[in-house]
């Protein structure tokens, strides 16, 4: 009977841990809960999602001033390559029919 009964108490035992843990478990998952709906924790969120998006939108003002800049670029290097013009406004080198007169470039090019 000595054995049924050091068997009988290790089962208690293992069932009260079991329990306990249950119990701590339920008591940090109330714990965290509740903090995470204080104003502490909330106050704490906002501003991280509010550096966030201002980081996001300095990251995007950044890569549109870039790809202005490159733009800006590409543009001053076709007029540096563009024919001259003849004194009609027509570029001397393309036939009149690629050419819009209300502009000032050839279409065409």
């Amino acid at each position: 009977m000595g054995a049924l009964g050091c068997g009988r108490e290790q089962l208690e035992k293992r069932l009260v841990e079991e329990e306990t843990a249950k119990r701590v478990d339920a008591a940090v998952a109330a714990r965290v809960e509740e903090e995470l709906k204080s104003e502490r924790v909330q106050k704490l969120i906002q501003d991280k999602v509010d550096a966030a998006r201002k980081q996001m939108e300095s990251d995007m003002m950044e890569e549109l001033e870039r790809e202005k800049r490159r733009m800006i670029d590409d543009m001053r290097t076709k007029e540096v390559a563009l024919p001259f013009l003849s004194r009609t406004g027509r570029p001397a080198t393309h036939p009149p029919e690629v050419w819009d007169a209300s502009y000032t470039l050839c279409l065409g090019c």
